[in-house]
């Protein structure tokens, strides 16, 4: 049921990756259109400008000339007697990758031919004087201009949209100066899409359409400037909530806390705006997960991220893509990466990375500990896993509250005992925040810790000592760790 225009423009977005025409998979939709009937064939072929068909022809159906003394001739049949398939000219044969595409590219050739004769004598002539490279370049300049009317920019203009915005980040507003009867309870939903969904209602019916239009356009340009694949349902949808979520985030930092304000901020702040503020602060927190990448502890070893914690790790490895994301940890504990939805992941990631670099000036930077020599003593068969950060954390704790001492090295194993089944000196044993407290101070006298330091080696502490009081006491590793607690370690010996 597709029209002519919507046949070329399936074809203009499945058959590329990026600026390169992928001839198999150009083929495969060739074939589609021919499993729904020929007449969907017939209109894409006569839709389709010269340029496509060329690198279609030249790349799919791999167009060659075929000199042998007994040629078939013009309208002969389509495979000689050495199984040659022969284009309906009788000059060519056909030689496409996949034998699975044989016989749509046949009958691509024998409608062509049939049906417009004089351009296929132009295309095959075409295909045998020009680069196979300047075919491409030019189906390529033929296929931008047309998206471009779907509002698909070239490249240039798709990457501003990751321009600084021009306008300062003023809030919007307050809710209870409008006195419109509107409800300015906080939403319950959690999704990006649900708050501005409920925001978007809220609007006129020409301002909730040219800010819909708004949203497909930033969509589209984010697609482009990300280099993602233009045939990939997901890529699309990828994109659509990267847009929605940066804007979602600007908002919120504005102070837009309910959808009635959001709505307002919609109307009078152009949306490309708002992506910009709410990209500038994903990218500002990249910033900073890549400068402890490339001049933090982290350099040292290409697995040093393997020695955080988790949920830790996920959030620093997925700043460091190309285009920075969002680690969520599923209930499984796996993390799901996507695009940062709310200000709160942004405010979760840019405190994943400064613990990391918290802790890692306290271990690697301060106490000396060898990456190499750690990351280095794994085993072959990845049975030995060297202890990560939250063990030598506990470790350093058990020596401070055992001997007064901050050192990392591994405890003789009853002391290790001691401290995992032990009683904290107020006597609860669930309560270990007075050993964690004293910790923490001889931490910060040593190292100068920040205050912000402080307060984030003191919320991971407590996540260990809670994971402590959790699980209960351990018995010994036989690989000699030492306790072992779901996977929480003090080091022994």
């Amino acid at each position: 049921l597709a029209s002519s225009n919507q046949l070329v423009h399936l074809f203009d977005l499945e058959s590329w990756r990026g600026d390169r025409f992928d001839a198999d998979r150009a083929g495969a939709w060739v074939a589609v259109f021919l499993e729904s009937g020929e007449s969907t064939l017939r209109r894409f072929l006569r839709a389709a400008d010269d340029e496509t068909l060329a690198v279609l022809i030249h790349g799919w159906l791999r167009l060659e000339p075929f000199d042998d003394e007994d040629d078939a001739g013009e309208g002969g049949p389509m495979e000689d007697e050495a199984g040659t398939v022969l284009a309906p000219d009788g000059r060519h044969r056909l030689d496409p990758d996949r034998a699975e595409h044989l016989q749509a590219a046949r009958r691509t050739a024998e409608m062509l031919f049939a049906e417009q004769p004089a351009r296929w004598r132009w295309l095959t002539g075409a295909i045998s004087v020009q680069l196979p490279s300047e075919m491409e370049e030019e189906a390529l300049r033929w296929r931008q201009s047309r998206l471009e009317e779907f509002g698909y920019p070239p490249l240039d203009e798709a990457l501003a949209i990751y321009a600084p915005s021009m306008s300062p980040p003023a809030p919007v507003a307050s809710a209870d100066a409008d006195p419109w009867p509107a409800s300015r309870e906080p939403l319950l939903a959690d999704g990006a899409e649900s708050w501005l969904a409920e925001a978007l209602a809220r609007m006129t019916d020409n301002g909730r359409l040219a800010t819909l239009r708004q949203f497909v356009a930033i969509g589209n340009r984010v697609l482009v400037a990300d280099g993602a694949d233009t045939g990939d349902p997901q890529a699309h949808r990828t994109a659509m909530e990267k847009a929605v979520g940066a804007v979602r985030i600007a908002l919120e930092a504005r102070g837009a806390a309910d959808s009635f304000v959001g709505a307002r901020a919609l109307e009078t702040v152009p949306l490309i705006d708002l992506f910009r503020e709410g990209h500038a602060r994903v990218v500002d927190i990249q910033r900073r997960a890549f400068s402890l990448a490339r001049e933090g502890w982290l350099r040292r070893h290409e697995r040093a991220a393997e020695l955080l914690e988790p949920v830790l790790g996920a959030r620093v490895r997925a700043l460091l893509e190309r285009q920075p994301l969002h680690a969520e940890i599923l209930p499984d504990g796996r993390a799901h990466r996507r695009p940062f939805r709310r200000l709160a992941e942004i405010e979760e990631a840019r405190a994943a990375v400064e613990l990391s670099e918290a802790i890692g000036r306290v271990l690697v930077e301060g106490l000396g500990l060898d990456l190499a020599r750690l990351l280095g003593s794994r085993s072959v068969d990845g049975a030995a896993e060297p202890p990560r950060f939250d063990a030598y954390f506990l470790t350093l704790l058990a020596w401070h509250s055992l001997r007064g001492e901050v050192c990392c090295d591994p405890l003789p194993l009853p002391l290790a005992r001691q401290f995992v089944d032990g009683t904290p000196p107020n006597g609860d044993r669930n309560d270990r925040q007075p050993q964690l407290d004293a910790f923490i101070e001889a931490l910060c006298g040593r190292f100068e810790l920040s205050p912000r330091e402080r307060s984030l080696l003191m919320a991971f502490g407590r996540a260990c000592t809670e994971r402590l009081q959790r699980l209960g006491a351990g018995s010994a590793s036989t690989s000699g760790a030492g306790p072992e607690l779901g996977g929480l370690f003090v080091l022994a010996t």
